[in-house]
């Protein structure tokens, strides 16, 4: 009998000590702290996915690499220098590289490391999913990166030291030069380090509250990484009469705006002021122009482009506009934020270009989108260089190309270790020699 009554007391005992480990992971997991147990107790709840990621680090391919096409043959018909800013996964050293490359010859003029010690995890994301988006090189070979849906804007110098660190946000998709020492940047509010969640509510009419995930467009200081500005989206859209748009995205999904690029006009010209800014708002298929100083919507256009990304200024009267003609369709699949998106494509990728001065909108090279079957769902940008050659980097499928109304120049791919696969790109971003130059870097 008293041997039954250890048994007994022994399985209370494991399921007491089991519901008290699972109330501290619980709590720990929503960012609240239980004391001198906090740290322990994070680090054994993400062994799991700890060890899983180790498994993958010495079996498997990362995340970050992708099934190669096959019947994609790679050309290089450059005659003129062309330097592209990526970042890869180093899956023998087990950090990201960032290497400014001469696409002509392949070689690598300069390169940066950032190591696991320096960038913050949590227990949804490991180092290898991380992507690092739109690194932008500075003066004296200086990097700015960011790392994708995380807390990690930091700025490195020419020998991989952080120079400053900015976490007050999550950060996302494109980093763009500001005016003077700044820098504007896509973020969100940091939500107990979950990944998908909201972070916002509105009420309707009949007082109910709707959750959301809200982006704001932030501006930084490039010389110590502190927040200078920052502004909801959402509040943006409202306070300009734009209710009945953003009101749409609400009730189709959790993340109803998507901002996934801020382009700055660094000149005054009849249709913009220097320090205006074009915001790419994916999910409502909308471009705007805005004025941060006076909080004014100067101007906007909803399509004819869907799921759109890059915005690029291309002369004093003339944008471009990535179209990806891809349809997102969002259906909830727990009543409370997490959802899946259905991805349509409706045809070829476009490059659109809006005319302000005659109202008038064009494609540009679309002969050469048909032919080479370009087609990003999601992702993707484009480079009009000073030739009148474009870059174009297919993300999803991991190609990058150059071309013109004639000819294709350029088809790569990025190649890794692993038989078979390829590494994606993560925003490449292009220079020149002139670009360089005025960066002060020699190659």
């Amino acid at each position: 009998m008293l041997k039954k009554l250890r048994v007994v007391a022994a399985v209370i005992l494991a399921l007491a000590m089991l519901n008290i480990y699972s109330w501290g992971v619980l709590k720990v997991g929503k960012g609240e702290s239980i004391g001198f147990l906090t740290k322990p107790l994070q680090a054994f709840s993400e062994f799991p996915s700890q060890a899983n990621e180790a498994v993958r680090f010495f079996i498997a391919p990362p995340r970050t690499y992708v099934l190669a096409d096959s019947s994609f043959k790679e050309l290089n018909n450059l005659t003129y220098n062309l330097y592209a800013l990526g970042s890869f996964w180093n899956s023998d050293l087990g950090h990201w590289s960032f290497e400014l490359s001469n696409l002509k010859d392949e070689s690598i003029l300069f390169s940066w490391v950032v190591k696991r010690d320096n960038i913050t995890l949590n227990s949804e994301r490991n180092i290898q999913s991380l992507r690092p988006f739109h690194s932008l090189l500075m003066e004296n070979k200086d990097l700015v990166l960011s790392f994708f849906e995380s807390e990690n804007l930091m700025k490195l110098d020419s020998t991989s030291r952080v120079l400053w660190k900015n976490d007050e946000w999550k950060f996302h998709h494109s980093i763009t030069k500001g005016i003077g020492n700044t820098i504007w940047v896509c973020g969100t509010k940091k939500t107990k380090f979950k990944i998908r969640e909201n972070n916002a509510t509105i009420s309707n009419f009949n007082k109910q509250n709707i959750n959301y995930r809200d982006d704001y467009i932030i501006k930084v200081d490039s010389e110590n990484g502190n927040t200078l500005y920052s502004k909801s989206v959402s509040e943006i859209l409202i306070e300009n009469g734009l209710k009945s748009l953003f009101y749409t995205g609400v009730n189709k999904t959790w993340d109803p705006i998507h901002l996934n690029d801020i382009e700055i006009a660094l000149s005054t010209t009849a249709f913009w002021k220097k320090g205006d800014l074009f915001i790419s708002l994916r999910n409502l298929n909308l471009v705007v122009l805005y004025r941060p100083g006076t909080n004014r919507i100067i101007w906007y256009k909803q399509g004819p482009f869907l799921s759109q990304h890059d915005v690029d200024i291309l002369d004093e009267h003339r944008i471009s506009i990535f179209n990806n003609n891809s349809l997102h369709d969002y259906i909830d699949v727990k009543k409370k934020n997490a959802s899946t998106s259905v991805m349509d494509q409706l045809g070829y990728n476009e490059i659109i270009i809006y005319d302000f001065e005659s109202d008038s909108v064009s494609q540009l090279y679309q002969n050469k989108m048909i032919e080479n079957e370009l087609s990003t769902s999601t992702e993707g940008l484009m480079d009009l260089l000073p030739n009148g050659d474009m870059f174009f980097e297919e993300q999803n499928e991991g190609k990058v190309y150059v071309f013109n109304e004639h000819k294709v120049l350029l088809r790569k791919v990025f190649s890794t270790k692993f038989k078979g696969y390829i590494h994606l790109p993560n925003w490449t971003r292009i220079y020149t020699d002139e670009t360089l130059s005025k960066l002060n870097i020699k190659n």
